[in-house]
């Protein structure tokens, strides 16, 4: 496995006077340092457009590793290159997912990838669906899922009567359950596959089911195997419920529940007990006092998902239009061991920066004011949701400040590029300010279009220097508040302080045919 690569090293520029608009040029230069580094790197849309590391070492991994789950590679190498034998299997993939096979992972290999692997993503399975042909790359990942799920032996199988018997169970499942409405169908038909894959909604049911799952079984299903099938599956779905959430669990498909006995639930080892460990991890962070933690998390009860479902709501409900400045305001507050932890897990938080999110989201919401103690689940999911915004801001902030270097080129002229002397010319004098001289025989049509470029490159400057104020503000606010910030760390939080607002000033460019052009 390659070694991290350190990230520390490289320190902001002096800011005070970072205000005149040929300093676009050294704001443009730290947003590309911060590509090729790797530490903010954008998805190329082809490898032309890769330079030296400019594909994250994270995303490299999470791409191998989903190939791994789906079985186009025989193993996970979490190695974070791209070698022939990774391209192969992305040909593989995007053969089989019936996309353009370039042996590139863009942003239609990565969101089927997403799509089909996640369990959070929403999947769009109508697409995958062709009359009454199965895309094969969807079999795939409905085996995936049957596997980690406990209904198939492995995660590829490829005896049709195992994954037959395995559809079977969880058509059985969904009727005890009450995972549908409606029986379904044990058969590789949409119905079927649309609530295997909604994790959602199977969450949603079992935390209204109360505490005995079996509460409402049918009449007609009495024998011990369905108790047991039953066990197995609840587990298995509170390991994918936890692991979504950032908490150390396997999803291999056991329902391996191992529990500390007497007083050595107060000296246990978490790698003995790893989803025991997890559990307890859970609920004190839901603000439990320890002896009720130790307690809920020998079981799972139907209280289990009734919680979850209730940080769902509660999270939906909280009204919250800049949580990227609510998480800004939080970690620059923190003490510096807090943060160096979180900056720890940021350089080597690997494929789990994409898994979970939403959730992770409703649960940081919900739980923003009871977390007390800084334990290790969240100071990783505090990470996970800054990567998000940071990698969300980061190409935004490089579009505008690629227009707006633009715009300052066509602006600063003299006269403007666009002029016509035949029609209509516009100069600019010492102090900035436009003239404009129109010949009576114009061409009115010409006239309209050089105004409207200069009205373009005028609104594009304007957003620009705005951007660019807020970024220096947050650059010099973060530069002074944490020390540890001085760093890419400083450039991640100043993100972080400014994103909704960037969001906001993308908006106003978005109509722009400049913006749209470069898109």
């Amino acid at each position: 496995m390659a070694q991290p690569r350190e990230l520390d090293g490289y320190r902001l520029p002096v800011l005070q006077n970072f205000a005149a608009p040929e300093r676009f040029d050294e704001l443009d230069a730290i947003l590309d340092k911060a590509n090729r580094e790797g530490v903010l790197a954008p998805l190329p849309g082809s490898e032309q457009e890769v330079r030296s590391k400019e594909l994250i070492e994270s995303r490299i991994c999470t791409i191998r590793t989903r190939l791994y789950l789906l079985g186009y590679l025989n193993r996970d190498s979490h190695r974070p290159e791209i070698d022939d034998t990774l391209k192969e299997a992305i040909s593989r993939f995007q053969a089989e997912a019936e996309l353009e096979q370039d042996g590139w992972v863009g942003r239609q290999t990565w969101t089927a990838l997403q799509e089909l692997v996640s369990f959070e993503h929403p999947s769009h399975l109508r697409k995958w669906f062709n009359g009454d042909h199965l895309n094969a790359a969807l079999l795939r990942a409905i085996k995936l899922r049957l596997f980690v799920l406990g209904l198939l032996p492995s995660k590829q199988a490829q005896e049709t009567q195992k994954l037959q018997k395995a559809l079977a169970k969880f058509v059985l499942i969904s009727r005890i359950l009450r995972l549908h409405d409606t029986r379904l169908d044990p058969d590789l038909v949409f119905d079927t596959i649309n609530v295997l894959f909604d994790q959602d909604g199977i969450a949603l049911r079992l935390g209204k089911a109360g505490e005995n799952f079996m509460l409402h079984r049918p009449a007609d299903i009495r024998d011990h195997d369905a108790n047991r099938l039953i066990h197995r599956f609840i587990i298995c779905c509170a390991k994918v419920e936890l692991w979504l959430l950032g908490y150390d669990v396997l999803l291999d498909g056991t329902a391996t529940f191992k529990i500390p006995r007497g007083n050595e639930r107060l000296t246990y080892m978490p790698g003995s007990y790893p989803l025991f460990h997890a559990l307890y991890t859970f609920w004190r962070e839901y603000g439990m006092r320890r002896s009720d933690a130790l307690n809920h998390a020998a079981r799972i009860k139907g209280f289990f998902f009734a919680t979850l479902l209730k940080i769902q709501q509660e999270g939906n409900r909280i009204a919250d239009p800049n949580q990227s400045e609510q998480l800004y305001d939080m970690l620059v507050k923190e003490k510096k061991e807090v943060l160096d932890q979180v900056w720890g897990h940021i350089k080597t938080i690997g494929s789990r920066i994409w898994d979970g999110i939403k959730r992770v989201w409703r649960w940081f919401k919900s739980l923003f004011h009871k977390i007390v103690k800084k334990v290790e689940t969240w100071v990783k999911n505090v990470a996970r949701l800054a990567c998000q915004y940071a990698l969300n801001a980061f190409p935004t902030l490089k579009r505008i400040v690629q227009i707006t270097k633009e715009a300052v080129s066509f602006l600063f002229h003299k006269t403007l590029p666009d002029s016509d002397v035949g029609h209509i010319v516009i100069n600019r004098d010492r102090n900035y300010d436009y003239r404009m001289y129109l010949n009576p025989e114009r061409n009115h049509q010409k006239v309209k279009t050089s105004l409207a470029t200069f009205l373009q490159s005028a609104n594009s400057f304007s957003v620009g220097i705005r951007v660019l104020g807020l970024m220096v503000n947050a650059l010099i606010s973060v530069s002074k508040s944490v020390a540890l910030a001085a760093g890419w760390f400083g450039l991640i939080l100043a993100l972080l302080k400014i994103y909704a607002r960037l969001r906001e000033l993308e908006g106003v460019l978005q109509g722009e045919r400049a913006f749209q052009s470069v898109v």
